[in-house]
């Protein structure tokens, strides 16, 4: 099971490689979300709170995902990803030119206006 500072880890990898670009590849497997096209957005950030993970567009709109037992999000060079792209387990992949996020076996994935993050993570303290 992935612990805080797994999550941490993996919120601030994510940061590094798409804070600041376009969004070029969305990809959402969810239900609920399947519809959802961020492309010609840009990520402002993506932060962990708890075991939650926050990813912040321009366009008013936070990616949240948590990772549950046996979630993860990898992030591989946006020109070798294709094959990730059939991946049977793949839930979420959000690509820049440079690089893509792929969210493998997530629990829990959906779109929300960014200022009501504090509805789905409100009730959690501060961070360590």
């Amino acid at each position: 099971m992935p612990e805080g500072d797994t999550v941490w880890r993996t919120a601030q990898r994510l940061n590094q490689a798409l804070a600041g670009a376009p969004i070029v590849l969305s990809d959402l497997r969810f239900p609920a979300v399947a519809t959802v096209d961020l492309r010609g957005s840009s990520t402002i950030e993506v932060v962990s709170r708890g075991k939650h993970v926050l990813h912040r567009l321009d366009s008013g709109l936070t990616v949240h995902s948590h990772l549950r037992m046996e979630g993860q999000w990898l992030v591989e060079p946006a020109d070798q990803s294709a094959g990730w792209l059939r991946r049977h387990d793949l839930r979420a992949a959000v690509g820049t030119d440079t690089w893509t996020a792929l969210g493998l076996r997530l629990g829990l994935l959906e779109v929300l206006p960014s200022e009501r993050e504090d509805e789905v993570v409100g009730h959690l303290g501060p961070d360590l």
